[in-house]
């Protein structure tokens, strides 16, 4: 009888740690959830799309014009349309349209370019 009196307050000691530490860590998982504090290992990609067609032009000093317009832009704040000479246009909102005097052969690029991002997201190969 003495053996079990010694370990009658051991058994509270453990659930109390044990809830304790539950405790800690469902308050720390809604600390996390709360405040976001979690960084993405996935990167944001652009959501736009952008079409572009290229007019040839038989004027002096110019190939042509190149011609884009934003068809659809979920997440970017700005689109840039750059031609091979260097020519270049900022459009961001569905239906904005530039065209742009081409002077040389070359790709022309549309930028989908934010905080997050910076990627090509259509071109243009453009060739006399």
């Amino acid at each position: 009888m003495k053996s079990n009196k010694l370990h009658n307050g051991i058994s509270p000691v453990i659930g109390t740690i044990l809830l304790v530490g539950v405790t800690v860590a469902l308050v720390s998982l809604v600390a996390v959830v709360a405040f976001d504090t979690i960084d993405s290992a996935v990167s944001e990609t652009a959501d736009a799309e952008v079409t572009m067609s290229f007019q040839q032009n038989a004027g002096a000093g110019r190939i042509g014009y190149l011609s884009a317009e934003v068809i659809r832009n979920q997440n970017v704040e700005n689109i840039v349309v750059e031609t091979p000479n260097g020519n270049s246009a900022v459009v961001s909102n569905v239906g904005d349209q530039t065209n742009l005097t081409v002077e040389s052969e070359g790709t022309a690029l549309a930028r989908a370019q934010d905080q997050s991002f910076n990627e090509v997201i259509s071109s243009i190969n453009i060739q006399v």
